[in-house]
């Protein structure tokens, strides 16, 4: 299964903030941008048969009073598409990244959600 997560670090000043405001509700924020991910994932896969893009799926939960989002395809052939693959006669077929291109198309969203809960829990 081929899937990213998301770890804001070397961002020291959202950091800070971040182990001030340990107390707040940030599940809005992360399945608000696990819904604009999956959005995201599923306009960046291209379609040659469909399937892959139809088998794009997200699930949000939250174990432990975390929030925790997850964008991820059921396709067995997923993973040698996002990363590619070798092929019979010796080839190589380069990744296409659809998922990661969608995270990295997402990451300054999240950031903005994470800032503003911080600001309505002020």
């Amino acid at each position: 299964m081929a899937s990213y997560k998301v770890v804001l670090s070397g961002d020291d000043e959202l950091e800070e903030v971040l182990k001030l405001h340990a107390d707040t509700d940030f599940s809005k924020a992360v399945k608000a941008t696990t819904v604009k991910l999956l959005k995201n994932a599923k306009t960046d896969t291209s379609v040659d048969t469909g399937k892959l893009k139809q088998h794009l799926y997200a699930d949000y939960l939250t174990s432990f009073s975390t929030p925790e989002g997850t964008v991820y395809y059921t396709m067995h052939y997923a993973p040698h598409v996002e990363y590619g693959h070798r092929t019979t006669s010796g080839g190589f077929v380069s990744g296409q990244y659809y998922l990661k291109k969608a995270v990295q198309e997402t990451q300054s969203e999240f950031k903005q959600q994470i800032l503003d809960a911080v600001k309505e829990d002020e």
